[in-house]
């Protein structure tokens, strides 16, 4: 009896070091938010401001969270995809959401160096968010588990990033201790940029995917700081938002308060969101994806959802340019 006891007692102490160890971070707390520098800043001499978000799914394709293992191939020609597609648009600033920088369900790609690069940026503002020594994800089979994991939001742009900060938004709400511990950070990423002599503010989100009561919370923050700073000077607001557009869904959800902020427009009007979808990239039927911006400081020129994007991720990227008032 008492051999089984201790039998019992040594598999849970290891269990609970195994839990502690696998769902604990590998990366040093003071280079979770950093700003990367690539070259020599290029000033851009456009007056149309370009913005993309994507998120990235990690270059799976539509193999995203499923137990479903992508060859090194399958990343390698993805990513290319993914070159090709930033270094023919250029845009001024690119937001990218679920972006690996070293993770072994990717092949341990930088994908945020990559596509910096391929766009011709000399900087960006990396925030991780996901940063676990090992993620039991897909749960089975085991051989398909994410295992390291470092994963996150960045905005790349040409010119100089400043006054950046990451604001860690309301966790998942209703998720038990054991799925928080190994699940990814929800953030704000916010940032300036000067273009034309003019300082834009950039906001990067990255919204809760499966709780509605959380994604509500975390509106109400970037809602927040969406008008502190509208009638001063021109916002960007973009990124994968997990809702659709208000009015689509039978619950009020979070764009709903959004919209609600002075001077926001969307760049894809939400009218047109039915023939614009954005998600899931192979048979695309709703918008989650948005640009948002103050229409008392910007213009939108143009705006699409960039289906030629193929099934580089699970997701289609949003593309607009803008002009300063």
């Amino acid at each position: 009896m008492k051999r089984a006891i201790y039998v019992i007692g040594s598999i849970l102490v290891l269990a609970a070091a195994l839990f502690v160890y696998a769902s604990s971070s590998a990366v040093h707390e003071k280079m979770q938010y950093t700003v990367l520098e690539y070259k020599e800043p290029a000033l851009p001499t456009d007056s149309v401001l370009s913005v993309m978000t994507f998120n990235l799914g990690y270059l799976s394709g539509m193999i995203n969270n499923l137990p479903i293992k992508g060859t090194t191939a399958f990343f390698d020609g993805n990513l290319q995809n993914a070159k090709t597609l930033v270094s023919t648009l250029k845009p001024t600033i690119l937001g990218l959401q679920e972006v690996d920088f070293a993770s072994r369900r990717s092949f341990y790609q930088n994908q945020l160096d990559t596509l910096a690069s391929a766009a011709g940026f000399g900087f960006a503002y990396r925030s991780i968010n996901w940063d676990k020594r090992y993620v039991p994800f897909p749960y089975w089979p085991p051989s398909r588990h994410f295992g390291r994991m470092l994963s996150g939001q960045a905005i790349g742009t040409a010119v100089p990033i400043e006054n950046v900060s990451t604001i860690t938004l309301t966790p998942h709400l209703n998720a038990p201790a054991y799925y928080r511990a190994f699940y990814l950070d929800r953030l704000l990423q916010v940032a300036e940029v000067k273009f034309r002599e003019e300082r834009i503010l950039m906001m990067n989100v990255h919204l809760e995917a499966f709780d509605r009561e959380t994604r509500l919370d975390q509106i109400i923050v970037i809602k927040e700081l969406f008008e502190r700073h509208a009638s001063e000077q021109p916002v960007l607001l973009f990124g994968d938002f997990n809702c659709e557009v208000p009015g689509r869904e039978d619950e009020k959800d979070a764009l709903s308060l959004l919209m609600d902020a002075p001077f926001i427009s969307s760049a894809v009007p939400f009218d047109k969101a039915s023939s614009n979808g954005t998600f899931p990239s192979s048979q695309p039927d709703r918008m989650i994806d948005y640009i948002f911006y103050n229409a008392n400081f910007l213009t939108c020129t143009s705006a699409k959802v960039l289906e030629e994007a193929g099934q580089i991720s699970d997701h289609l990227p949003v593309y607009a340019s803008f002009i300063l008032k």
